[in-house]
């Protein structure tokens, strides 16, 4: 064996000095091929279309002295690094690629591996398209507008989405002379304004838009006036806004905010109970709201027949349905119920969000209930007021305060 230089066997073991050699091919060790891993298959999802591919690769009896990438099968596909450990490719199109690296030592022996990499297609997401539900143009006449109108708001006509025990103020005019209206709502809306004088005694200033359960985006407008009513000093005119009795606007003031021009508030509000439920709350002097619009989010609608949250009772369309207000909301110790006309029977209930019902009373030839609840332990929080009149149902959400 001195012939062949070797001193151990393949075992890496030391033969007996003068001991003979075994030259069968276990001995030898030389020309054993390239160790290859080409590591796990991938998958991308486009729009990515760039991967990167590190492979291992060894030679037990000597050295790597060539790598080499090649692409079996797939798309076409841009290769960079294919001489290398590390392979890029990129502009990736969906599909599936088979890459192999072959490496070579250097008694030109190669070996290889192969890895997939799946690409799929981009995921394709629907926008929701929003839609424009309400608008109001309050304290004044209807506005023709794409793609729906702004509604009347007057004091021969107020909205029917005001609540019926408000105070019925509207001041201004449809000539708004401010400047810097940047809010995408026209001009016409800041003239008029709806605010509540009777701040003191009927609190603040409801609005109900029935709608489905689901999410909303809610756009308030607002302006201030030099006209009789109006204000033109810092801290004169202060209110807070809530949404399905949420706050989500604090001590707001339209002058101190934008002086004369005009103003956008937007808010994300969430509804469960079939009707959104806006107060203006009176801080400093009137509350005043210009302009309401309601956009549709998360899949929420104008309702047809809807269900009562707490009893799962379907309830007629608004539309043609008794309309009631119930204030004032936040209460205290006493709850109003109104109804447009008289009712002949009314049966009211008030339950918690877990349908625990904990007042319930029945009168006869009723337009005005006052439910006295100083005698109920009702700890403060949100309810359910439901008002079964002559043999209908609804809903509405108060808060205890």
């Amino acid at each position: 064996m001195s012939a062949y230089g070797e001193t151990y066997d393949a075992d890496k073991k030391r033969r007996p000095a003068g001991a003979a050699f075994d030259a069968g091919a276990y001995e030898f060790s030389s020309g054993l091929p390239p160790i290859v891993n080409s590591g796990t298959d991938k998958t991308v999802t486009l729009p990515s279309s760039t991967i990167s591919l590190t492979a291992v690769a060894y030679d037990p009896d000597g050295t790597i002295v060539a790598y080499s990438w090649t692409k079996q099968s797939g798309p076409a596909v841009t290769m960079s690094g294919a001489n290398t450990i590390t392979l890029s490719a990129s502009n990736l199109l969906a599909g599936t690629y088979l890459f192999r690296l072959t490496a070579t030592d250097n008694t030109a022996t190669s070996a290889f591996d192969e890895v997939s990499v799946t690409v799929n297609s981009a995921t394709v997401t629907t926008p929701t398209v929003a839609k424009v539900l309400y608008r109001v143009n309050a304290g004044g006449d209807v506005i023709a507008a794409t793609p729906i109108n702004w509604s009347a708001d007057t004091q021969t006509a107020k909205s029917g989405y005001l609540g019926l025990s408000q105070a019925n103020y509207t001041c201004g005019t449809s000539a708004w002379p401010g400047t810097g209206n940047t809010t995408g709502a026209p001009d016409a809306i800041f003239g008029p304004n709806r605010y509540n004088s009777a701040r003191l005694s009927m609190g603040p200033m409801l609005w109900n838009f029935p709608l489905t359960s689901g999410t909303y985006e809610v756009r308030l407008f607002f302006a201030e006036t030099p006209y009789a009513g109006g204000v033109k000093t810092v801290g004169a005119r202060v209110f807070s806004v809530a949404m399905e009795g949420n706050t989500v606007l604090t001590n707001y003031d339209i002058y101190g905010s934008v002086g004369m021009g005009a103003a956008k508030k937007v808010f994300q509000v969430t509804v469960a109970d079939g009707v959104l439920n806006i107060n203006f709350i009176p801080v400093i002097g009137n509350p005043q709201i210009n302009g309401i619009e309601i956009i549709s989010q998360g899949g929420g609608s104008l309702p047809g027949a809807r269900t009562n949250i707490v009893t799962g009772d379907t309830e007629p369309s608004p539309a043609s349905a008794i309309t009631i207000d119930a204030y004032p909301n936040p209460f205290q110790e006493t709850l109003n119920v109104a109804f447009e006309s008289e009712q002949p029977i009314v049966a009211v209930s008030l339950v918690d969000l877990s349908g625990r019902e904990l007042y319930r009373e029945t009168q006869n030839n009723v337009s005005l209930l006052t439910l006295d609840l100083s005698a109920v332990s009702i700890p403060n929080g949100i309810y359910i007021l439901v008002v079964r009149p002559s043999g209908q149902q609804f809903s509405q959400r108060v808060m205890k305060r």
